[in-house]
């Protein structure tokens, strides 16, 4: 049997002495998709980044077992002084991966944001700079997927490239955890409900 991809053990966090989970487990294998829900506050941007070793938890241990890790934020991560096609081509290159220019114009085609490939990201509305970030989701060189509410600022056809470039990627192979008001209709995807204590 296959090695998960990450493992998580006992975690717990207490961010400003507030206890939000504990004791939690989870073992990540390819293919996996996780909903994390739960109501403000609850911990699920604080599950992300322990989870993407962006931050210490209190007690516990994450092993993430050599996969590389993808995380995108509440904010979209680019710098918003370079083109598309910069920051693209500058956060594929931190996870080792050299983009092509036929895997570049695919990435935005893909999420039909083509028209602002060469535009400076400051220039970009919420929704474009948002679907600019999923765009650098499958030229990375990352197994995991860690998404902070993936679909702020998206319309209707963002949500649903969305979708289809997330079905793509964990048909080949990749997981996928995101944090979420809105539950997405992906096959046996399954659900982490954090509550606060």
């Amino acid at each position: 049997m296959p090695e998960p991809l990450l493992t998580a053990e006992n975690l717990d966090a207490s961010p400003r002495g507030k206890p939000l989970f504990d004791g939690f487990f989870l073992e990540l294998e390819a293919g996996d998709i996780y909903e994390v829900f739960g109501p403000n506050g609850s911990g699920k941007s604080t599950l992300l980044r322990l989870l993407a070793g962006l931050q210490r938890p209190e007690t516990g241990t994450v092993s993430r077992n050599g996969a590389g890790i993808a995380y995108i934020g509440h904010q979209a991560g680019l710098t918003g002084t370079m083109t598309v096609a910069e920051n693209l081509r500058w956060n594929a290159a931190m996870t080792g991966v050299r983009v092509s220019n036929s895997d570049l114009e695919n990435a935005v085609a893909t999420l039909a944001i083509d028209h602002c490939l060469h535009t400076q990201v400051r220039e970009l509305s919420a929704g474009q700079a948002r679907r600019a970030a999923l765009a650098s989701l499958p030229l990375c060189n990352a197994q995991i997927w860690l998404l902070d509410e993936p679909l702020a600022s998206l319309d209707e056809e963002g949500v649903e490239l969305f979708q289809a470039m997330a079905h793509e990627g964990v048909a080949d192979n990749r997981a996928m955890i995101y944090a979420t008001h809105l539950s997405l209709p992906f096959e046996q995807v399954q659900t982490i409900e954090l509550i606060p204590t």
